[in-house]
């Protein structure tokens, strides 16, 4: 997390409605802000400012449900457990870009991988997936999810993250990037499973996750590379 971000986030969950509307949304799932307000026996303008700005500062997922009259955001915890990082460091260029070769050989590693065993529409599916992702992320991460690029595959995506940092063009730090690629291979993991099921979407993880050139993977321990995989991915940290 971005310096400038960690007082924002601890200022919305010391709110008097932050942590009553993160406990709400663990029991009850996706909800509304009029759901929220109802439950909380707030108003509802409250809620949606509370839910947005937890929105903002990836605390919470967020979608757009057709409502009876109207389109609107609905949210869930993204999980139920919540840790806030902040790096004090100055520079970590030279650190973040073999963190992005890691992040994306092992993301095309699992795309490539499926469309081995014949579930020819991934690409497509994963690309349709992330678009929608990076339209209702926050900033900071739907400006990394904007240089993946499904169709180039990991060269390109690669190439392209590298040369945003190296110019500047992509103002981002390490938990920013970990907790953009949480967000993709959440949604990429989920993909696999419906297409492959989740017995063999696991065994493509495992496999896709000793792609790596070893430089790159060398960081993963180091700097926790690993945490960004959804709990339920069964891999072996041994095999990295």
């Amino acid at each position: 997390m971005k310096r400038e971000h960690f007082k924002e986030t601890v200022d919305i969950l010391a709110g008097g409605h932050g942590l009553p509307i993160l406990k709400l949304l663990h029991a009850k799932g996706w909800s509304i802000a009029s759901d929220v307000a109802s439950e909380l026996e707030i108003h509802t303008t409250t809620a949606s400012k509370y839910l947005t700005k937890l929105h903002e500062v990836g605390i919470l997922d967020r979608r757009t449900r057709d409502c009876r009259t109207r389109k609107a955001h609905e949210y869930r915890l993204r999980s139920p457990r919540i840790s806030l990082d902040i790096d004090i460091r100055d520079s970590q260029d030279d650190d973040l870009v073999p963190v992005c070769e890691f992040y994306s050989s092992v993301l095309f590693g699992m795309i490539k991988k499926t469309e081995k065993i014949g579930w020819a529409i991934i690409k497509p599916a994963a690309e349709e997936s992330l678009s929608e992702l990076q339209d209702s992320a926050e900033k900071e991460i739907s400006d990394i999810i904007a240089y993946i690029d499904i169709k180039g595959g990991h060269a390109s995506t690669f190439r392209r993250l590298r040369e945003a940092i190296e110019s500047g063009e992509l103002q981002c730090d390490l938990i920013g990037l970990k907790r953009a690629f949480t967000a993709v291979f959440e949604r990429v993991l989920g993909l696999c499973s419906e297409g492959v099921g989740p017995t063999t979407a696991s065994r493509i993880f495992q496999l896709a996750l000793r792609a790596p050139p070893k430089e790159a993977s060398s960081l993963a321990t180091e700097y926790g590379l690993l945490d960004v995989f959804p709990e339920d991915a069964v891999y072996d940290r041994k095999r990295i």
